[in-house]
């Protein structure tokens, strides 16, 4: 009888570590990965395909950009647009770049080869679109010759296309410029010169 009542009250006892609450679409708040090491997995696996086709494929993003969304969806519609741009790009170079934007990450994918259609790209990454939609994120073509915050360009042979994605950005944003300290306010450990 005791034992039970011990049981009891230990069961009853406020758990000391907060958990966050699920979200309701199902992730786990917590759960980030690396977006840097997302789109090199992805591209070690397409390295073959993009030397067979002489593609050179360059990654220009920061380290520190964490996703909230689970990493073998991001990897899948990586891995659909990348096989796009390096098919389109025979014998030239494709460029992914990301960048956090508030609570978003964007990553744009470029490429130089023929450009297509915003309608025949949006058509056949549909899929891709679709199970990216479903975790809260978004996959757009800009329109025919548009880099997002740039002029336009013209649709002609080597501009290429441009597709983006924008997903969730996990953990915590960066400090904005104008809270960071100052160059002549930053404290430097004062070097003792013993001679």
């Amino acid at each position: 009888m005791l034992m039970r009542t011990l049981f009891r009250s230990r069961r009853a006892a406020p758990d000391p570590v907060a958990i966050p609450e699920p979200r309701r679409d199902g992730r786990d708040p917590r759960a980030t990965h690396d977006l840097r090491g997302s789109v090199l997995t992805v591209l070690g696996e397409l390295e073959s395909m993009a030397a067979l086709r002489l593609v050179q494929v360059e990654v220009v993003m920061p380290e520190a950009l964490n996703v909230a969304t689970p990493a073998a969806v991001l990897q899948d519609a990586i891995r659909a647009v990348l096989i796009g741009a390096i098919g389109r790009a025979a014998g030239g170079a494709v460029l992914v770049t990301g960048q956090r934007i508030g609570s978003v990450l964007e990553i744009v994918v470029l490429d130089d080869g023929t450009p297509r259609a915003r309608a025949d790209l949006l058509a056949s990454l549909r899929p891709v679109a679709d199970q990216l939609g479903a975790q809260g994120c978004a996959l757009d073509v800009p329109g025919e010759g548009l880099i997002p915050g740039l002029a336009p360009r013209a649709a002609v042979a080597g501009n290429g296309s441009t597709v983006v994605l924008r997903v969730p950005a996990g953990g915590e944003a960066p400090a904005p410029a104008w809270q960071r300290p100052r160059v002549e306010e930053a404290l430097l450990p004062r070097v003792s010169s013993a001679i």
